[in-house]
């Protein structure tokens, strides 16, 4: 091989080496999720796992409450474009139960009696597929968590949080954190709820009775708290014209979910 010939398989072979060094970088960087957001109000990044078998990644924000919370509805597609975006709707969960499939917007039929048998997480660990549950933990009372991290280890008082799936430092919000971020972002109802660093979505919530009735979309919505009240659960109530906080209902409701990440 004469010397022209050996320079220039020598400088392909280098661009080569650059360019798929490039494409690993590029790659690299497109799958690691961008670091927490800063301090600033508004400030975002993201975080990635696995949600019903499939790869996602959210957007996070720093709120106004100082603390840092999901930007996404868990089981939504985007971050909420509008108010009323289709795509930034998430899943309805009973209160105390994880992502078993019951919380998808069009969920299996409801084929399950509410007896003391299934009616609290330990007793339906083992439904597969899992329905939307009547009556559901209709047998709880102000005792029962909302805390454990994996459906292998719920007890009768105790569900599995299913913002554990999204990593270390994050839970549902307790009752007294959605108030304060309700108070400090000073949502007033579904609009400023949309207007807000949490780009609140009114993706309605689920009868209690009906798992294909889907109540109030494009009109309201309604999260969970991962506090007990008596042998309901509380949730936040954002209508067209009004929020209550410290709402409590029948856990066999099915609404929204919210994450917020603890940070040392």
């Amino acid at each position: 091989m004469s010397q022209n010939r050996l320079f220039v398989f020598f400088n392909l072979s280098i661009s080569i080496i650059f360019l798929c060094f490039l494409q690993l970088s590029c790659d690299k960087s497109k799958d690691t999720p961008t670091p927490d957001p800063d301090a600033g109000v508004g400030s975002t990044g993201s975080v990635s796992f696995t949600y019903r078998g499939q790869k996602v990644t959210y957007t996070t924000v720093r709120a106004k409450d100082g603390n840092i919370w999901s930007q996404q509805d868990l089981g939504s597609k985007r971050v909420a474009a509008q108010m009323r975006d289709t795509l930034g709707y998430g899943d309805f969960f009973q209160w105390g139960r994880w992502d078993d499939g019951h919380q998808v917007r069009r969920p299996a039929a409801n084929t399950v009696a509410g007896t003391s048998l299934e009616n609290n997480p330990a007793g339906i660990r083992g439904l597969n597929p899992a329905p939307f549950v009547s009556g559901w933990w209709s047998g709880g009372n102000s005792n029962d968590l909302w805390t454990i991290g994996n459906p292998s280890e719920v007890m009768a008082n105790n569900a599995c949080d299913p913002c554990k799936a999204m990593g270390k430092g994050w839970r549902l919000p307790t009752d007294a954190e959605w108030t304060r971020l309700v108070e400090t972002e000073d949502i007033k109802n579904s609009e400023t709820a949309f207007a807000s660093t949490l780009k609140i979505p009114a993706g309605g919530w689920r009868n209690l009775s009906n798992p294909s009735s889907i109540l109030a979309v494009g009109a309201d919505s309604w999260y969970w708290t991962s506090t007990p009240a008596g042998g309901r659960g509380k949730g936040v109530w954002i209508l067209p014209s009004a929020v209550h906080t410290s709402y409590s209902d029948d856990r066999s409701w099915g609404t929204s979910i919210r994450c917020i990440k603890m940070t040392e």
